[in-house]
């Protein structure tokens, strides 16, 4: 049996190897969200923003001229609210028509008022599509005239979802430069998600590994969740097809289905690192408590469904943390994916979970790259755990090969055994029965006086029987433990042959040697070709017609490209019969006929695995009307 070419390597080599692709991972990620940010952060108009909260929602324009504004800086970011919020946002001169682009998409209603066009009437949102009169290129656009002084505008704000708004204001003309450079880096961002996305199907296809599997759906979940955060369906597919509403309430659906979805995951990943069991248990609890804001959603409180949904995954994301430390995993686990990288893994994605949660939360101000943090968490943390666990999956199926490896190696170790036990069973049968009856004979002629010499001689005949089968026993002992070696010879066959037939009785008077060759040495094992040699005489003598010739024929012919001897022993059957050609070479078989003469059933197993050790053959050759074998010698022994 052959060591298993399969090994799991150790886990130092694991994690040089993660460390690797995690510095590709992080590092790609790490340029793609820097430039995507620094290119959508341009030079603005807006010399100035600042916001105020309408709690009663009912205020009119002159209303909200005339209130108290916060100043704020960057974006606007107030969390979930259902109440009002106005912007008042200053624009610089401009001799050109002024774009002012904000994002994101998925805003319920915005209405904008310009001092410029008091008579017009600026509208955008999902609420009420067939109102919005804003252009939409993964944001919307107002196109605002040109003023030759500064001016105030004011923004009415009014959603379900976050109170968060990104605005920018470029002279009309770098619009299509900014727009251009967005599509740009989303169709990127996708690109990279989907391929992600893709691979992790072909892996999971090919090995259909649980955990791989779960992930799948959880990502799946993460790119229409990212499709839909970016507007991309909404952009693809025109409002008169599928209203915008549809594409906001889809958001929602996937928004609060995403802490199940990934809870399920984290939990099947954390049961195989044996966790403290009433921290797994919260989790499975949360689990089901998490699925309550698509239920309130579906009753269509979308603001509390959304606001708890947050509140929860703050809370997932600390328990599992908490619970990752706890886990005690098994060496073997260890293997697979050490603790140190998993809890690496946690860090980093449930830290930028945090930042991007309680930013949406509105628990801190939000700068431009908190901006995508929702989407960049998905993205590093994606990239990171797809690359882990496709390591993890692969270590996975090397260790399932080593242990079928072994699985198959017990099997065949068993079956060995059960073949030694039977073998012994049959061996112990054997010597029982052929010892019979010469210690029969050799009690018989020990318990009688008359015909004393002629009882010994019997007794001695009963005697040579016993050391025959014995040393026949010994000899296929030694062949079955390879421990007999070669000791060549320069043996004269036709010479050999003669002395082995003088010493086996019955034989001497019957044989008719042929020699056909005109050279019969040989360089071979003299001994062993003895033994094969008296076997195959032995038995002519024994089992043929007493009255009948055994013929002998020693021919030169070649085999397999090698010079050679063969011999051709062949006799007429007497009493025992025909043998069986299928058994006639195995182990302990004796034909019914044979039977009343003592014999191991060794002589023609270890005659043809003798011969084969000598480099030639042996096979069972019968005529019409002769048993006949033909043993096969190189001229050369191997």
């Amino acid at each position: 049996m052959h060591e298993p070419i399969i090994k799991i390597s150790h886990p130092i080599q694991f994690r040089w190897h993660l460390a690797q692709w995690l510095r590709i991972g992080l590092v790609f990620s790490s340029i793609f969200l820097g430039i995507s940010t620094q290119a959508l952060e341009q030079k603005t108009l807006i010399l100035s923003t600042a916001w105020w909260q309408d709690h009663s929602g009912q205020a009119s324009l002159q209303e909200a001229k005339n209130q108290t504004y916060t100043p704020y800086y960057g974006i606007f970011n107030r969390g979930y609210s259902d109440t009002t919020h106005w912007l008042r946002l200053t624009l610089d001169a401009s001799d050109k028509s002024i774009g002012l682009r904000f994002t994101p998409l998925w805003i319920d209603e915005i209405t904008l008022y310009d001092p410029a066009v008091p008579d017009h009437l600026f509208q955008a949102g999902d609420l009420n599509p067939e109102s919005n009169n804003a252009q939409q290129s993964l944001g919307y656009v107002f196109i605002l005239p040109a003023s030759p002084h500064p001016r105030d505008v004011l923004l009415r704000l009014k959603s379900t979802s976050t109170h968060r708004l990104k605005i920018s204001a470029v002279p009309l003309d770098e619009l299509l430069a900014i727009n251009t450079k967005a599509i740009f880096w989303t169709a990127l961002y996708i690109a990279i998600i989907v391929m992600v996305l893709i691979s992790l199907i072909v892996i999971w296809k090919i090995r259909r590994e649980r955990i791989l599997g779960i992930y799948l759906v959880k990502h799946s979940s993460y790119v229409l969740y990212s499709l839909f955060f970016l507007g991309v369906p909404a952009q693809l597919i025109s409002a008169e097809v599928v209203p915008a509403w549809v594409w906001n309430i889809g958001l929602s659906v996937l928004v609060t289905t995403a802490a199940p979805t990934g809870l399920w995951f984290e939990i099947a990943l954390l049961k195989t690192y044996r966790p403290q069991r009433h921290l797994l248990l919260a989790l499975q609890c949360i689990a089901w408590i998490s699925l309550l804001p698509l239920g309130i959603l579906l009753i269509g409180e979308t603001r509390i469904a959304l606001e708890l949904t947050a509140s929860l995954v703050v809370l997932i994301t600390i328990l599992i943390f908490i619970t990752g430390l706890s886990t005690r995993p098994d060496k073997s686990v260890e293997q697979l994916m050490p603790k140190k990288i998993l809890m690496g893994y946690y860090t980093l994605a449930f830290g930028s979970m945090l930042v991007g949660v309680s930013s949406v939360l509105g628990w801190f101000h939000a700068t431009i790259w908190t901006e995508f943090m929702p989407i960049a968490h998905g993205l590093v943390s994606g990239l990171v755990m797809a690359i882990i666990l496709l390591i993890r999956s692969q270590r996975l199926q090397l260790h399932h090969q080593n242990m079928e490896w072994q699985l198959n190696k017990v099997q065949q170790d068993m079956e060995f055994e059960k073949i030694r036990s039977q073998e012994q069973s049959q061996f112990l049968h054997m010597l029982m029965h052929e010892l019979k009856t010469p210690l029969s004979v050799v009690s018989a002629a020990l318990g009688t006086r008359k015909n004393r010499e002629e009882n010994l001689a019997h007794a001695g005949r009963a005697v040579q029987d016993m050391k025959a089968i014995i040393e026949r026993c010994v000899q296929a002992d030694q062949l079955g433990d390879l421990t007999l070696r070669q000791h060549r010879d320069t043996v004269e066959l036709l010479d050999c042959v003669e002395k082995l037939a003088d010493n086996i009785p019955r034989l001497g008077s019957r044989l008719q040697l042929q020699a056909d060759a005109k050279r019969t040495f040989l360089e071979t094992d003299k001994q062993l070709l003895q033994v094969v040699l008296t076997n195959l005489l032995d038995n002519a003598s024994r089992y043929s017609d007493p009255h009948s010739p055994i013929i002998v024929q020693l021919t030169s012919t070649r085999h397999q490209s090698k010079s050679g001897l063969q011999v051709r022993v062949s006799n007429t059957p007497g009493l025992a019969g025909w043998p069986d050609e299928t058994q006639i070479f195995t182990k302990y078989y004796r034909a019914a006929g044979a039977r009343r003469d003592s014999g191991s059933g060794l002589g023609l197993y270890l005659s043809r695995q003798l011969a084969y050790f000598l480099g030639g053959t042996l096979d069972y050759n019968p005529t019409s009307q002769h048993v006949e074998f033909i043993l096969w010698i190189p001229q050369t022994s191997a």
